[in-house]
């Protein structure tokens, strides 16, 4: 039985994919530590198996407790799950993690950044998730106080209202053991988010290793956004398993940050009272809460607009010509490697070729039994 589980349920844009890379790859400094570090993300056999079992991909809740039952057995340190798609969750699914981990104490942890730099990102971010709002219409859709829970609102607010995710967990969490960390304006030392966060496990920040700067999810730049928000226009007949497979999952390997020398993307002036008010509010609901504050709640605060920074999306012609060029030999060349391996994997397991028409059409005829058994088998190497 573990003694402590630490969950951390977001929030998105706050160093969540840093933190998470730093602990992944440290994971051996930590549970010397006493820490055993649960990370968020889907194993792709268990996705890939699953899909084929139930044309579904696996829930979040699932995926977390048979995660958390694994990382507590035969382990009495502490466990620090990060995934913040946990940031709202019904009570039902809280007490099935807690059940899972079956710790003697349960904390809570929330990070949060400047709500005027967490909005651009986020819209960036939906492009990857096939969404097709533009930055007007977004920006008019979120900063809002009567939403009308349109789909664009609940997207962003669900895993970014910081109050209300803290209150949401208190079924079961009391605020003592509730952490509201605050991640720092300046990136210039990217490691103090994790000595906070190491201040909140109890542990001896020092000696970690850094991630790699693609495992710690840096931002994508403005045209690329907008090249994608364009194709997904195109796309909407996709389920969303399939959108992730075939374009947002190598479109964060193809364009992997901004360009160089191209401008951050910031809220314009028009939306800055709105938004420094909101910020403001959250700030006072947190304090009420009297949860421990990891940092400055000041720092959630917008700060001052950049002088070097655009508030509107306007990218030329020529720019998305040459962003789109990019993104197209970037999916040829993951396409090609994607083949290959699928290839020599039906080849290895003595499989019939991808696509053919007796194994697509259901038809054992050429194959027999081996056409009856391909999804089968298929399952099976998934898993390995």
């Amino acid at each position: 039985m573990a003694k402590r589980l630490f969950l951390h349920i977001g929030a998105m844009k706050s160093g969540t994919s840093y933190l998470q890379a730093l602990c992944a790859d440290n994971q051996d400094r930590l549970e010397a530590a006493g820490v055993r570090f649960v990370g968020g993300i889907f194993e792709a056999g268990v996705v890939a198996s699953e899909i084929l079992r139930t044309g579904r991909r696996p829930s979040t809740i699932d995926n977390m407790c048979r995660r958390l039952q694994q990382a507590t057995e035969g382990w009495d340190g502490d466990v620090f799950l990060s995934m913040e798609l946990l940031s709202r969750r019904p009570p039902q699914a809280q007490q099935r993690l807690v059940q899972a981990a079956a710790a003697e104490e349960v904390h809570v942890i929330v990070s949060g950044r400047d709500l005027a730099r967490v909005i651009p990102s986020r819209w960036l971010t939906t492009m990857r998730n096939r969404r097709t709002w533009t930055w007007p219409e977004y920006l008019r859709l979120v900063c809002v106080d009567d939403p009308n829970e349109t789909v664009a609102w609940k997207n962003f607010w669900d895993f970014q209202d910081l109050s209300g995710m803290l209150r949401s967990w208190t079924a079961v969490a009391d605020p003592h053991r509730m952490h509201m960390v605050t991640a720092p304006r300046s990136s210039s030392d990217p490691m103090i988010l994790w000595r906070r966060f190491a201040g909140v496990l109890g542990i001896d920040p020092s000696g970690y290793r850094k991630p790699k700067p693609a495992r710690a999810n840096p931002a994508r730049g403005v045209a690329a956004a907008e090249v994608l928000r364009r194709v997904n226009i195109r796309l909407d007949d996709l389920s969303y398993v399939v959108y992730r497979r075939g374009i947002g999952n190598p479109v964060d390997q193809i364009y992997e940050g901004a360009p160089a020398g191209e401008p951050r993307l910031q809220i314009p002036e028009a939306y800055r009272g709105w938004v420094e008010k909101r910020a403001r509010r959250m700030n006072d609901e947190i304090a009420e809460l009297g949860v421990n504050v990891v940092g400055d709640l000041t720092e959630l605060l917008p700060g001052p607009p950049d002088p070097d920074a655009m508030e509107s999306v306007e990218v030329s012609d020529a720019q998305l010509l040459e962003t789109a060029l990019d993104g197209l030999a970037g999916m040829g060349r993951i396409m090609a490697v994607n083949r290959l391996e699928n290839e020599s994997l039906r080849h290895r397991h003595g499989l019939p070729p991808a696509g053919h028409d007796d194994v697509r059409q259901g038809r054992p005829r050429r194959y027999g039994n081996r056409a009856r058994s391909l999804t089968r088998r298929l399952r099976a190497v998934l898993r390995r």
